[in-house]
């Protein structure tokens, strides 16, 4: 790799999580060459306009992997960079495939990807390892205690299939759908939801971290929100990353009240979030030092002390021009 002029391909690249790993990697000096991928096609990715595109196939598709590579081959990448929690799964799963068409894959351990994806065992192994977190059960084996449930996919992305049920009503109807099998529900915790970007070079070894509240959410991003540090729940990020095993750049969400310092995670992901570009607009780049960690490369120069104890970001929106065909 070090012999090589490093090309980075990134997933995703349509998503909101995608399209801030290329911004933020456009900005540092990691690669002198981005490319973009994603299922859909240049024109509707607006990273499509502003790197080098390739269109790939569905994650979830059992041949992806298989796919993928002569697209990255083709592209000349030496690295990819999955973004959706499904494509990070297949590649770190496949790790000898990549590595036959070195193509290095930037991706946490396939053990700790597949904890964090599969729910009911993460909040077991949480329950185990005294990490704060809600009592979570399958949907369909719940009963009703007379507060309100939170249900989710056992193994889900972001706010799709999430609600509340508010009675026992809610409950047994929801109980009768087809997938309550792979649901399920935790109570439902009342005050502020935050999330916690992490770096960690090695599980439990915390490097930054950086804590967003969200004011305003659009779409189960945050397009307004304030950025600070909290010791409590810097010490709680390295917990999960000791319980789970994740390493490199990656976020987790808790709930709970600033007055008790009680917070309980409710979800973790293996990656960087929708709304970490907000952290790199203050100097806390995670995606670039998730990549140089990668490549074996000092994270450090990502890393500045926030300006002061808040700090304020918020979002307007950009517009990218493209033509399924040249105009002229």
């Amino acid at each position: 790799m070090s012999s090589k002029v490093i090309s980075i391909a990134v997933g995703s690249s349509g998503s909101a999580t995608g399209h801030g790993v290329l911004r933020a990697l456009a900005a540092s000096s990691l690669a002198p060459h981005l490319i973009a991928c994603d299922t859909n096609p240049r024109h509707l990715v607006a990273a499509g306009s502003q790197f080098d595109f390739r269109q790939i196939p569905l994650a979830a598709s059992e041949s992806f992997v298989a796919e993928l590579l002569p697209v990255l081959r083709d592209a000349g990448a030496t690295a990819f960079y999955p973004i959706h929690d499904v494509e990070i799964a297949a590649c770190s799963a496949a790790h000898d495939a990549f590595s036959t068409e070195d193509v290095q894959v930037l991706a946490p351990p396939a053990e700790a990807v597949a904890m964090v994806r599969d729910k009911l065992g993460l909040f077991e192994a949480f329950d185990a390892a005294r990490v704060p977190c809600p009592e979570t059960t399958r949907l369909d084996r719940a009963e009703w205690a007379g507060a309100r449930l939170h249900y989710k996919p056992r193994s889900g992305v972001g706010s799709h299939g999430v609600g509340v049920l508010s009675d026992a009503d809610a409950l047994r109807r929801r109980q009768a759908q087809t997938d309550a099998a792979t649901m399920i529900v935790q109570p439902f915790i009342a005050g502020q939801e935050i999330t916690i970007d992490m770096f960690c070079p090695a599980p439990g070894d915390v490097f930054a971290y950086c804590c967003r509240e969200r004011i305003d959410v659009k779409a189960g991003v945050s397009n307004k929100a304030r950025l600070f540090l909290d010791p409590v729940l810097g010490d709680l990020g390295a917990r999960v990353s000791a319980t789970t095993g994740l390493t490199g750049a990656f976020c987790f969400q808790v709930r709970g009240e600033f007055d008790s310092g009680a917070w309980k995670v409710i979800d973790v992901n293996p990656r960087v979030g929708g709304g970490t570009p907000m952290c790199v607009a203050v100097g806390l780049d995670f995606p670039s030092a998730h990549v140089a960690h990668h490549l074996g490369r000092d994270p450090a120069p990502y890393f500045r002390p926030l300006p002061q104890d808040d700090v304020y970001v918020t979002r307007s929106f950009v517009e990218h021009v493209a033509w399924p065909k040249d105009p002229s």
